[in-house]
């Protein structure tokens, strides 16, 4: 049964765009944040967006979405922050990790006081635009957060699979970037999902 949720997304490039009317269509109320809301019609600012709902969703380049994660963590505490990003080195030869963490586990550990969840990092724009059922992985520590989540993703049109422990992100961030060498490097067809059979 759909459940509607109030979710704000930060960011709008093609990955953030893509996952917002996704999530729309499934009856979610979308608040869009940008750092300069007068881009496009209807959006507000990040600050406004975190404010908005209780689930906010980082879609941003890793670096940007670290420093807003830094700038806005009291307004972030006890929200459910769903992590989408994958930090590319500059050279695009692999992910950055941080002493051995991963990306998410490197913002989990700047929001203590947040709920942070990895899933839509693993698929490419237009999957995210049209699921037609393909797999997402759900990761995080808290067993009712990911659980939550599960829900909007399934609802949403994507075979969700939950796990409920965050340090499982830096495998999941490594298929993430052999994914992305082998849709858009290799293959150069982004449209290209994975199912569970």
């Amino acid at each position: 049964m759909n459940m509607e949720h109030r979710i704000s997304i930060l960011g709008y490039g093609h990955a953030g765009a893509s996952i917002a009317a996704t999530l729309e269509k499934a009856g979610n109320a979308i608040t869009v944040g940008l750092r300069n809301p007068g881009k496009l019609d209807g959006a507000v600012s990040i600050e406004e967006a975190i404010k908005a709902s209780d689930i906010v969703i980082v879609a941003l380049p890793y670096d940007a979405g670290y420093e807003v994660a830094r700038q806005y963590s009291s307004e972030l505490a006890g929200k459910i922050v769903i992590d989408m990003m994958n930090p590319l080195k500059a050279d695009l030869s692999g992910f950055n990790t941080f002493n051995g963490n991963s990306g998410a586990e490197h913002v989990q550990q700047l929001l203590e006081d947040s709920t942070i969840i990895e899933t839509f990092n693993h698929a490419d724009a237009p999957v995210l635009a049209n699921p037609r059922g393909a797999l997402q992985f759900v990761v995080g520590n808290d067993a009712s957060s990911v659980d939550t989540v599960v829900a909007i993703v399934k609802d949403a049109g994507f075979d969700a699979q939950g796990i409920t422990d965050l340090s499982k992100t830096r495998e999941l961030e490594a298929f993430a970037y052999f994914w992305i060498y082998f849709t858009a490097m290799q293959r150069k067809n982004m449209d290209l999902h994975l199912k569970l059979v």
